[in-house]
């Protein structure tokens, strides 16, 4: 990424990285281990394999935990486009729903967020910049036993749904992370953190190491960590297409009036 070099940096001593990264990837450190490994030998080996690897495996196959780790970890030559065969099929029928509610018409396109989610029983937060998530056990409770409105919350975030001329709809996105919070500088006059976009974070001057240490630090939740680090190691939406390689999201949601 042409990151700059600097002469020292700050970098969390082993035994915080360890708690943090605990505390992160608790769901890693119960899935990677079971699953093949995908998280750094700083997060604690697995205890007592029984139910928590079977706890593991089952937040590992959730949607959103799956998809990210996916983007972070596999090759992108490897990957295809997220469809709806990647989703149940009652969160798809959630996107038609919401995008039908939202007044949706042939040749019509509506965008549907994270508040259109919520009227159809999601409840798991998506506060990033505001505010604090759940803790670690509520989050892996609810991811264990997801619902279906928050299977398209937490995976896919704001969607476009489009109608084509005969009123068959798609969902249609591009996977990536498109910004990083600055979690040490604490909440701005606006009550939201300060955060950038993948081109402002290159321009800011903070070498990865730097934004690493604060994540790591400074994250008031496990899921904004989680989500900060995504940013850090997957794909980044940046201004334009041309850098972009994040999966293309398409989801057939079936026809208008059926």
């Amino acid at each position: 990424m042409g990151f700059k070099t600097i002469a020292t940096v700050e970098i969390p001593s082993v035994e915080t990285s360890k708690v943090k990264f605990n505390k992160i990837f608790e769901i890693g450190s119960d899935v990677v281990e079971t699953v093949g490994g995908a998280v750094s030998s700083g997060v604690d080996k697995m205890q007592g394999l029984g139910e928590k690897a079977l706890e593991g495996l089952q937040i590992a196959s959730s949607t959103p935990v799956r998809t990210m780790l996916s983007d972070v970890f596999v090759p992108s030559f490897l990957k295809g486009d997220i469809d709806e065969s990647n989703f149940s099929p009652e969160s798809v029928d959630i996107l038609k729903q919401a995008a039908i509610a939202k007044g949706i018409k042939p040749g019509q396109r509506v965008k549907l967020g994270y508040e259109d989610y919520n009227k159809y029983g999601a409840e798991l937060s998506a506060r990033f910049v505001s505010g604090q998530n759940e803790d670690a056990q509520t989050l892996k409770e609810k991811l264990k036993n997801l619902k279906p409105a928050d299977e398209v919350k937490m995976t896919l975030g704001e969607v476009m749904v489009e109608a084509d001329a005969d009123g068959n709809l798609v969902a249609v996105d591009q996977y990536d992370f498109n910004n990083w919070a600055y979690y040490g500088k604490g909440k701005q006059k606006n009550g939201k953190y300060l955060s950038y976009s993948a081109d402002e974070f290159e321009k800011s001057g903070l070498t990865f190491f730097e934004a690493l240490n604060d994540t790591i630090k400074n994250s008031p939740s496990d899921y904004q960590m989680v989500r900060n680090l995504a940013f850090l190691f997957g794909s980044r939406d940046y201004e334009g297409t041309e850098r972009d390689t994040g999966r293309q999201v398409r989801l057939q949601l079936g026809k208008l009036g059926v």
